[in-house]
């Protein structure tokens, strides 16, 4: 045989088995802001044929892979609603295995859709493997009210004055568009009631973070605004009104212009509502000589008025490289008319007390975001961010006091006092964040974060003598807070067949300084690791197990550490604490979820100086105080779950019921504390479709009485 006709036979040996070796092609579709795009469709043909060889979905990171593919040439084309269509031809081979991944980039589309009829709706609640997704977009719920007002009907959150729960963990934190807004109690609230609702497309809950977040607080709530991905100039404009006993309206408009190489979107929102609160009181003060009762009605009417801005630009260097800035700000301005009738028994009728209170609270926020986000290659992601923010406040309060015997006779003159309380909080911050993928199964995520807060606040107080204000300088005090916070992390991930998990671990370092014009003086001092763990299991696609730990830390608001007394009536008043030291929480949880939307989930929580209000009897200032304390153990013990039904074709119900323990063990006040019960929560979300125009829904939630410090 000659030596021409053995190296054909050897070449055709080859390239026969390179045509029955299998292959794999695979790669990312995103946008030119390099954010993967989920859900596109991806389809591959052979050179000159228009059947379809074999087609798939990219995943919610974007990444789509053609597995066992004969070695050959390929057509590979990729289209989604919004984009223009990408295609390429691509090559299965030995050599392939050489080149980087095929990743494609897809560029907004003009096209304007004409005729198209919606024929479903996308689900109210999604389950994703970290986090629970509420479709907030299109939804009643949205509808005239701030975004404060619509988390008080989401699954699985409870609001109690300026806290925010998640499945009865209080003290939930939250982020905009996955950044966090650095704020918490009455400044959080404000900024929340300062957000008109029908600007939010979706907002996710995550129970457990991983080390990637910041480790204070408890869940996170990510509330991601409307923007449109459409080239050329978008507008949207909304107005909702609502009807209770008072009326509440919130119009607002967004503006979107999307080019190749830039994007700038700006909007602005408004809000006026009328609420109410009646709270009763029932007060017992118990001494060695008598019982005395205070039975108390009390009652206030509120007007919110807000208003909030937005502006960003973006500009895209090329598909790897963007940098972006963008400007929240808000105004609002609340009025709180309050009259409060005390009844005080000796134990027999003794006295009357009549309180009448007229509080403004005006508040300002700036916040100021530099965003950079960088692919190096294919496998890795760097994104750096800059912020910067305060909020400014200033509360004022006029009260007066009438003390009335039974039938109403004068026992003394009125008394009318004044008080002014502005605060400023400047926050700055740093983060910077790196993501390697070094296998198909095994990536890193790792990045640093630094934080400066400052908090300066003052109270004066004054009151009503012959017709003049008269300052009370014994009550006057100021109250200043600095605070920094370093932070470094890493998230270790690696998938299985059947098996995936993610172990991370974060270190914080904290120096913060405190101290009033009353000789209080408080340093804290601290360095703690947080770890956290989540592994996930799914053998059967309609299984899904999730186990998750994470160890996190609550510190005390600028509110709490204020010392500032705030009066309510002559007899009670709110109390601060500048000895206040952070709380941890270490929680376990389990989790099944069937047909990726069927929950159930037991979880326990071990909280150590749990940071609560207790109702203290001072004796010197004949006075009932709230103050703020540490706790020294509090348990959770929690079963809970979330079941959407589809009862009919024009019905479907999202329901969550959430049952938990909760157990108090705390030596306070020279004796022991101990006290647990049981609570039950229940959210019922209900759609109904009454024709191709109209929809309506009905939310209704309920919670047993439970324990609050």
């Amino acid at each position: 045989m000659s030596l021409r006709t053995l190296s054909l036979l050897f070449l055709s040996l080859f390239f026969l088995k390179t045509s029955y070796s299998q292959f794999t092609v695979s790669g990312i579709v995103s946008d030119t802001a390099g954010k993967p795009i989920g859900y596109a469709t991806v389809k591959l043909f052979q050179p000159g044929s228009a059947k379809l060889y074999n087609s798939t979905l990219t995943g919610l990171n974007g990444e789509y892979a053609f597995k066992k593919l004969p070695g050959g040439h390929y057509i590979i084309k990729i289209s989604m609603v919004g984009y223009r269509a990408d295609s390429a031809e691509i090559i299965a081979g030995p050599q392939q295995e050489a080149q980087a991944a095929y990743n494609y980039v897809l560029r907004a589309s003009a096209t304007n859709l004409e005729a198209v009829n919606v024929i479903s709706r996308k689900q109210f609640i999604e389950k994703r493997p970290d986090r629970l997704v509420v479709n907030l977009e299109n939804s009643i719920i949205a509808g005239g009210s701030s975004v404060w007002d619509a988390m008080e009907k989401l699954p699985a959150v409870e609001i109690s004055g300026d806290d925010i729960s998640v499945l009865g963990k209080s003290g939930a934190v939250i982020y905009v568009d996955d950044k966090p807004s650095y704020l918490s109690g009455s400044q959080l609230s404000a900024f929340l009631r300062s957000m008109p609702s029908g600007q939010v497309s979706r907002i996710e809950i995550i129970t457990n973070p991983s080390a990637k977040y910041d480790a204070a607080g408890g869940s996170i709530i990510n509330i991601i605004t409307k923007k449109s991905k459409t080239g050329g100039w978008t507008a949207d404009l909304t107005f909702s009104q609502a009807q209770g006993k008072y009326p509440k309206s919130d119009p607002s408009e967004s503006f979107t212009y999307n080019a190749k190489k830039w994007s700038a979107y700006a909007s602005a929102g408004f809000s006026y509502a009328y609420d109410y609160l009646k709270r009763p009181a029932y007060v017992r003060y118990k001494n060695q000589a008598a019982t005395t009762f205070f039975d108390q009605d009390q009652f206030t009417k509120s007007l919110n008025k807000t208003a909030s801005y937005m502006l960003g630009f973006d500009y895209y260097f090329n598909a790897n490289n963007s940098i972006g800035f963008t400007v929240r700000a808000s105004d609002n301005n609340r009025k709180d008319n309050y009259s409060g009738k005390t009844m005080i028994y000796t134990p027999s009728f003794d006295s009357i007390i009549n309180t009448i209170s007229n509080r403004r609270f005006k508040n300002h926020l700036y916040l100021y975001t530099l965003n950079y986000k960088t692919k190096p290659d294919s496998t890795s992601s760097l994104n750096i961010d800059l912020n910067y923010g305060q909020f400014i406040t200033h509360n004022t309060q006029q009260y007066n006091f009438s003390f009335l015997y039974p039938n109403n006779d004068v026992i003394r003159p009125e008394e009318f006092y004044n008080n002014q309380a502005p605060s400023t909080v400047t926050i700055a911050a740093g983060t910077l964040d790196y993501s390697k993928k070094i296998t198909k199964t095994f990536s890193v995520d790792a990045g640093i974060k630094s934080t400066s807060t400052r908090s300066a606040s003052a109270i004066s107080y004054s009151q009503l003598k012959n017709g003049a204000w008269v300052p009370d300088g014994l009550r006057a005090n100021n109250f200043s807070y600095k605070e920094k916070i370093h932070a470094a992390y890493i998230n270790i991930n690696k998938n299985y067949k059947y098996f995936s998990m993610q172990l991370g671990a974060r270190a914080e370092i904290m120096n913060a300084h405190g101290g009033s014009g009353n000789n209080i003086d408080v340093k804290r001092n601290y360095t703690q690791l947080f770890p956290s763990f989540t592994l996930h299991y799914s053998k059967k696609p309609a299984h899904q197990w999730d186990l998750s730990y994470s160890t996190r830390v609550a510190r005390p608001n600028f509110n709490y550490l204020n010392p500032f007394p705030i009066q309510f009536d002559p007899y009670t008043s709110q109390v601060g604490n500048a000895f206040l030291v952070p709380s941890y929480t270490n929680a376990l949880e389990l989790t099944h979820t069937f047909k990726k939307k069927y929950i159930v989930a037991v979880s326990y929580e071990n909280i150590r100086d749990r940071i609560e209000n207790s109702v203290q009897q001072n004796n010197v200032t004949k006075q009932l105080e709230n103050v703020i304390v540490n706790i020294e153990h509090c348990y959770y013990y929690r079963l809970y779950f979330i079941l959407p039904f589809t009862i009919t074709k024009w019905w479907s119900s999202n329901n969550t019921f959430n049952s938990y323990i909760i157990e108090y063990k705390t030596t306070i006040l020279n004796g022991e504390y101990h006290k647990s019960k049981p609570v039950f929560y229940i959210n019922s979300q209900n759609s109904f479709i009454l024709s191709k125009k109209m929809s309506a829904e009905l939310t209704v939630y309920y919670r047993t009485p439970s324990l609050n410090g």
